[in-house]
């Protein structure tokens, strides 16, 4: 099978944006989950009764109510706790852009 057809990875921000002005005008929505298709979901995930989604494009990423997902590597928006703050230094601009700022209005969660 040939691999042709295979997107090139997309290395940098500025590579991110060439593409997606190709893609002509979209709506923020449109142009998130484009994003998310082209780069994966963001680290930076929202998070409510045990389900995870991503917060650039809104899709659902988890669900740790029957245990099936584990948010160990995520920054949990509006948590101010260690692990997601010793989290968010790991992430690259991947996963940042188009994100929120996930401490924005942080709440202080002691774990």
């Amino acid at each position: 099978m040939s691999n042709s057809h295979k997107l090139t990875e997309i290395n940098t921000e500025r590579e991110l944006m060439k593409r997606l002005a190709s893609l002509g005008e979209m709506d923020e929505d449109t142009r998130n989950h484009v994003v998310c298709s082209l780069l994966g979901h963001s680290k930076i995930q929202e998070h409510c009764l045990g389900y995870y989604n991503c917060s650039r494009c809104g899709d659902l990423l988890g669900d740790s109510i029957g245990g099936t997902y584990s948010a160990q590597n995520v920054v949990v928006v509006s948590h101010n706790c260690p692990t997601c703050r010793a989290n968010y230094d790991k992430l690259d601009w991947r996963d940042k852009i188009f994100a929120p700022d996930p401490f924005a209005k942080a709440v202080t969660n002691d774990e």
